[in-house]
Order: structure tokens, then sequence, then C-alpha cells
């Protein structure tokens, strides 16, 4: 098995796509799908992760850095978003507001 199908796999998910849509998008770019296949099983058995985990405490970092493949990053994206529409609808609401108070004014001065 390549250890490139493993760390793209691991990419993907990382990067919030399920690990069924990783799968599809190596075996549709021209990997070999047994390859592709048995990459993913050593990724959700766990293997990929120690040995993942050995490596990154190698080069100095911290196992909590790592990437979830629960999709944590993604659910944070969407809060994220919400957060920023929200944002975008008050400031509009606040706009509307002050246009309209300064053409009341306007109009009644006149």
């Amino acid at each position: 098995m390549r250890d490139d199908i493993a760390a793209g796999l691991r990419g993907a998910i990382s990067h919030g796509s399920s690990i069924e849509d990783a799968v599809q998008s190596f075996i549709n770019s021209g990997y070999n799908p047994q390859e592709v296949k048995a990459a993913a099983q050593l990724i959700t058995s766990g293997a990929s992760d120690i040995i993942y985990s050995e490596n990154s405490k190698e080069e100095g970092m911290k196992t909590d850095m790592l990437p979830t493949i629960s999709g944590e990053r993604k659910e944070k994206k969407r809060i994220g978003r919400g957060r920023k529409i929200a944002f975008i609808i008050i400031l509009v609401i606040i706009v509307i507001g002050i246009l309209g108070a300064a053409g009341y004014l306007v109009y009644n001065l006149l």
C-alpha cells in the first residue's frame, strides 16, 4: 500500500470530507481501488492515527493539534458562517434605520 494515498485520505478528512467521499474521489482520480480501500481501512481502524501521532511527537507537535476525523472543523466553519450572516443582517437593519430616521428628519424640516 502507498503512504501517499493514506496521507491524501487523511488530508481530505481533516478538511471536512467524509471517508467515503475521499475514497471515491481517489478512485475517480485513477488510483487503484484496492489500494485506496486498504488505506481507508487502515485509517478507520486507527492504525494510521497511531503512526501519525508517533511521527508528530518526533517532530515536536502535540497530538491535540492534529485534525479530528469527526468533522469538527466543518462544524466550526458552519458556526462562523452563521455569525457572519447574522452580523451582516444586523448591520443592514441598522443602516436602514439610520437612513429612515434621516429621511424622516429631512422631510419634516423642509
